[in-house]
């Protein structure tokens, strides 16, 4: 581990924010506390399908998404009581409001996408 500085920043128009640091961002949502949802996704790894496609916005926005969407299968597997784990699965699978293919997904994925994007202009320089 390094004595690298952490950098946090906080998405005003959305509800994710995260932090930099070792060379890994991690983002999380705001209503939820960091240790219950959160992910994290290497600058290597990021670099690395930078220069794979030409479009960075989706880029970024595909990490988002897909890092989501896996913290959020986590959550709902490590809820201990088995009615609200039910609940939850059939909520996020099936809710055409705030579930897998709502808009209020894609526009967490969107504000994760921002977090991503401005944490990642301040990491360090190798």
């Amino acid at each position: 581990m390094t004595n690298e500085r952490r950098t946090v920043f906080s998405d005003k128009a959305g509800p994710c924010r995260g932090c930099i640091k070792d060379g890994f961002i991690t983002v999380w949502r705001k209503d939820m506390a960091r240790e219950e949802f959160s992910f994290s996704v290497s600058v290597g790894e990021i670099e690395a399908r930078l220069r794979l496609f030409y479009n960075s916005n989706w880029v970024f926005f595909e990490i988002a998404n897909t890092e989501l969407c896996k913290a959020n299968d986590a959550w709902i597997a490590n809820t201990s009581d088995d009615v609200l784990r039910q609940k939850r699965k059939d909520r996020w699978e099936n809710d055409d409001i705030c579930g897998k293919h709502s808009c209020a997904q894609t526009r967490t994925a969107e504000s994760a996408s921002r977090v991503l994007m401005t944490l990642f202009g301040h990491r360090s320089p190798k």
